[in-house]
């Protein structure tokens, strides 16, 4: 679902008819890459569910970094954010 959520605020991105409304798409993603989380080392050894949200997780901060970029004449909010 949230791997959805980002290709969702992507595509209102590119479809926003005024910057302003772009900018904002582009905000609820970068303040999503701000949110904390467990990096891998601080994973629970030996617990394939935890390691497994970890990677699903990834995956969508992934997607966000590449995509947040994409969108022309934005400014990135990215700092502090958690990679």
């Amino acid at each position: 679902m949230r791997l959805g959520g980002v290709h969702a605020l992507a595509g209102l991105a590119d479809d926003a008819p005024t910057r302003e409304l772009r900018q904002t798409c582009i905000d609820v993603l970068c303040a999503y890459l701000r949110l904390p989380y467990t990096a891998e080392t601080d994973l629970p050894t030996g617990d394939a569910d935890s390691r497994h949200t970890y990677r699903a997780l990834r995956e969508v901060r992934h997607t966000v970094s590449r995509i947040a970029p994409a969108a022309n004449l934005v400014q990135l909010t990215l700092l502090p954010a958690y990679m």
